[in-house]
């Protein structure tokens, strides 16, 4: 199978509905499933190709632990995803809207490479699952580099936002 969802597509069509709205108030929601099983980054971000095993380098081949393998991809996409949301961030400040838009970035779930005897993201609540990134970009209203060290939860987010936005 194969998931629906790739971030420049997304992403795309997201920057050309900014430019319909440019001028209006906003709330734009763009989701992906670009860094979801199966893991298949486009060739120029799939650049993880060996891993350590103890002291040495070993390449990846097929033979690799699926594991190894998987971790190694899912990182490819995550770099491929980074990439298309400085595009997007990009085109935010094309359109003189990078100073007037709260932006967030999410993830519903982490993935499990068999840290702890299993792979994937629905059947184990430990940290390769739960911590996600949560990264908030609000101009004038939330100090640039401002890493926040207690725990958080994405239920958070909502309540987080209205507050910034002054929103009762």
């Amino acid at each position: 199978w194969e998931a629906k969802g790739q971030v420049d597509v997304t992403f795309r069509h997201g920057h050309e509905w900014l430019q319909e709205h440019r001028d209006e108030k906003f709330f734009l929601f763009l989701h992906t499933y670009q860094v979801h099983s199966p893991y298949l980054p486009p060739p120029e971000y799939d650049r993880f190709k060996t891993y350590r095993d103890g002291d040495r380098e070993v390449p990846i081949t097929p033979q690799t632990a699926g594991a190894i393998r998987g971790s190694h991809a899912y990182a490819g996409e995550v770099l491929y995803t980074d990439h298309e949301i400085g595009i997007l961030l990009a085109g935010l400040h094309d359109l003189k809207l990078d100073d007037r838009t709260l932006v967030v970035f999410t993830s519903d779930h982490g993935e499990e490479f068999g840290e702890h005897g299993w792979i994937g993201h629905d059947e184990t609540v430990y940290d390769e699952v739960l911590h996600v990134p949560l990264m908030m970009r609000a101009p004038g209203l939330v100090p640039a580099d401002v890493p926040v060290r207690g725990q958080v939860s994405l239920v958070d987010v909502l309540p987080t936002l209205l507050q910034l936005l002054g929103v009762t």
